[in-house]
């Protein structure tokens, strides 16, 4: 396995598109069947996929492993080795 990288994925704050995600409302069984990451939300540009989703009181934690194989997924990884990307979001769609 490829390395491991933490991020918080989501919390209880207001996120860039004003919205509040409510963690305990949160359904990701469809998602933990195939935990895929994606570049910029675009599910035709896969980069990665995601391990050891924590959900814990009010915010949602994961690893990403990045695409060793996919330049672009390896462009990213360097940015984030090297401290240029600090954030990541699983790409939640509001149910209400």
């Amino acid at each position: 396995m490829s390395e491991l990288y933490p991020f918080k994925v989501t919390d209880e704050t207001t996120n860039s598109k004003g919205l509040i995600v409510v963690t305990s409302g949160i359904k990701l069984d469809r998602f933990a069947k195939n935990p895929v990451m994606f570049y910029d939300h675009n599910r035709d540009n896969v980069i990665g996929k995601w391990h050891n989703l924590v959900v814990k009181d009010s915010e949602i934690t994961a690893e990403a492993e990045f695409d060793s194989e996919d330049e672009q997924a390896q462009r990213i990884e360097s940015k984030v080795k090297r401290g240029f990307v600090k954030g990541a979001s699983l790409g939640l769609h509001p149910i209400e």
